[in-house]
C-alpha cells in the first residue's frame, strides 16, 4: 500500500537569555572567558561554526548563544588584544544548554576549552550520539545506532525502533522538526544512512504536547548540512577476502560529498548501498546441511497427457552450506556459512540544501529515500515454490523547514516546516508471472518478487 502524506507545522517561541524549555527542538550554548589568571575576559567575540552566530562576552565573562540545532558545532574566540583560539567538537543537545569554559593562555601556549555538563532542566531524559559517533561506530543502519543508547530495545521489525518499556508504534520520530508516520502508526522506517545524519537523540520521560501522541518517547533525527568548502569521502567494504567459512557475502559503499554552492547556500549528499548474501546465523550454522536443485540428472517423459507430453527435467540436489569437494558434489561448490536464497540488498541515499540569511533565519530543504529487499531461506520448504518468500520496501521523504529570527540575538523565532512522506512495502511468494522490478543484490545472487 502506497500513503502519501502531508504535514505542516508553526511553532512560535520566545528567545531569551536562558536554557530553552524543553519542548523545544533546540539547545543553546552558554559559557565563561576567562584569562590566563582565571580573571572574566569582557568583550571578546565569539563565533559558533558552522551555524554563524556571534556573540560578545559580558562584563562577568559570560555569553549566551540560544536557538542552535541540535549537532555538533565549534568555537572561534577572538580576544580584545586581536589574539583567537578554535576549539572544534562541542556537542549540543536538544532541549539543553551545553556551558563551556574558554581559559584564554599566554601567546603561543595551546588553547584550552573546558565543557561543563549540561543545564538539564528538562524533566524528561535525553541521550544523544553526535554525527562523527556515528561515522566512526561499526554500526551499518539507524536501528544499530539506537541500540547503542540506553532505553531502546531490540526492535521487531527494521526501521520501527522501539523504546524499553513501550510497544513498536509507541516511540514518535521526527526528522529535523517534521514527525515521520505511515498513516497508520507513529513508526516510519525510511532506513537512514548514519553518514546522513549529524545528531541521532532519543527523549524518554515526561513529555509536552509539542511532540504530539508521543507515548515511549521521541527519536529526534537531525540531518547533516554542507559546511565550507567543497569536500566529500567514498569507502567500500567487504566480508569475502575471509573465505566461505567466515564471508556471509557481505558489500557495502558509502560516499557523502557537501559544501557550499554560493554565499551561505550550502549542500550536502550521502548515501549508501549494502548487499549482503546470507543473513547471520550462529555458531555451527555450516555444519547443518542445506540443499538445492543443481544441473539434471535425468529426464522422464511425462505422458499423463497423450495430447501434452512432455519431457521433465529431474534435478540433482547439491550441498550448498559448509565445505565440500566440488567433484563430489556434482560440479557445485559449497558457501560455508552462507544459506541459499537467503540474501538482502539496502539502498539509501538523502540531499539536504540549506540557505542561512541573517544571523538566526533560515531555509532548507531536505529528501531521503531509501529502498531494501530481501529474500528469506524457507529451510524444509525449500523446494516448496509457495515457499519462496521476499520482501521490498520502499521509503521517500521530504521536509521544508523556515526559520524567521524576528529580532537580534535575543528575539522571538518563528518556525515552520512542511512534509510530504510516502511508504510502500511488499511481502509475496515469489513467482515467475506477475512480477514487481525488484531485482540486484550485490552479494552476487538476483531474483524478483512477485
Amino acid at each position: 500500500m502506497r500513503t502519501p502524506l502531508w504535514y505542516a507545522g508553526l511553532a512560535f517561541a520566545l528567545t531569551l537569555p536562558a536554557p530553552l524549555p524543553a519542548q523545544t527542538l533546540a539547545g543553546s550554548l552558554v559559557g565563561r572567558i576567562h584569562d590566563a589568571a582565571g580573571a572574566p575576559v569582557s568583550g571578546a567575540r565569539i563565533t559558533v561554526l558552522p551555524a554563524r552566530r556571534v556573540a560578545i562576552s559580558r562584563a562577568d565573562g559570560r555569553f549566551t548563544i540560544v536557538a542552535l540545532p541540535p549537532g555538533t558545532y565549534a568555537l572561534t574566540v577572538t580576544y580584545p588584544d586581536g589574539g583567537a583560539s578554535d576549539h572544534a567538537g562541542i556537542a549540543v543537545l536538544e532541549g539543553e544548554a551545553t556551558e563551556v569554559i574558554v581559559h584564554a593562555v599566554p601567546a603561543g601556549g595551546p588553547p584550552r576549552l573546558q565543557i561543563e555538563p549540561g543545564d538539564r532542566r528538562a524533566a524528561s531524559t535525553v541521550r544523544a550520539l553526535g554525527g562523527e559517533a556515528l561515522r566512526n561506530l561499526p554500526v551499518d543502519d539507524l536501528d544499530q545506532a539506537l541500540l547503542l543508547l540506553s532505553g531502546v530495545a531490540e526492535p521487531e521489525q527494521a526501521g520501527t525502533p522501539v523504546l524499553r518499556g513501550g510497544g513498536s508504534a509507541e516511540a514518535s520520530v521526527w526528522l529535523d522538526g517534521v514527525p515521520l508516520r505511515t498513516g497508520r502508526g507513529r513508526a516510519f522506517g525510511l532506513g537512514i544512512a548514519p553518514n546522513a545524519l549529524a545528531q541521532v537523540a532519543v527523549r524518554t520521560g515526561p513529555l509536552s504536547a509539542a511532540f504530539g501522541d508521543a507515548q515511549s518517547g521521541v527519536i529526534s533525527l537531525l540531518t547533516r548540512s554542507g559546511g565550507p568548502g567543497l569536500r566529500g569521502d567514498l569507502s567500500y567494504e567487504t566480508d569475502n577476502l575471509f573465505g566461505s567459512g567466515v564471508s556471509l557475502g557481505h558489500n557495502r559503499f558509502e560516499g557523502t560529498a557537501g559544501g557550499t554552492l554560493a554565499d551561505r547556500v550550502s549542500f550536502f549528499l550521502g548515501g549508501t548501498l549494502a548487499g549482503r548474501a546470507a543473513s547471520p546465523a550462529g555458531a555451527g550454522v555450516s555444519d547443518v546441511a542445506a540443499f538445492v536443485p543443481g544441473a539434471a540428472d535425468t529426464v522422464v517423459t511425462d505422458a499423463t497427457d497423450p495430447n501434452n507430453v512432455r519431457q521433465v527435467d529431474i534435478p540433482r540436489f547439491v550441498r550448498y552450506t559448509g565445505d565440500c569437494d566440488a567433484a563430489l558434489n556434482a560440479g557445485a561448490s559449497c558457501h560455508g556459512r552462507q544459506l541459499p536464497y537467503d540474501w538482502t540488498t539496502a539502498f539509501s541515499i538523502s540531499g539536504k540544501v540549506e540557505w542561512r540569511y541573517g544571523a538566526r533565519s533560515s531555509l532548507a530543504l531536505t529528501g531521503l529515500r531509501h529502498v531494501a529487499q530481501d529474500r528469506f531461506w524457507p529451510a524444509a520448504l525449500a523446494f516448496n515454490p509457495d515457499a519462496q518468500f521476499g520482501t521490498r520496501s520502499t521509503g521517500v521523504a521530504w521536509v521544508l523547514g523556515w526559520t524567521q529570527a524576528l529580532g537580534g540575538e535575543t528575539g522571538p523565532t518563528v518556525q515552520a516546516a512542511l512534509s510530504r512522506q510516502s511508504a510502500r512495502a511488499v511481502a509475496e511468494t515469489l513467482r515467475y508471472g506477475r512480477r514487481v522490478p525488484a531485482r540486484v543484490s550485490i552479494g552476487g545472487h538476483q531474483s524478483r518478487i512477485a
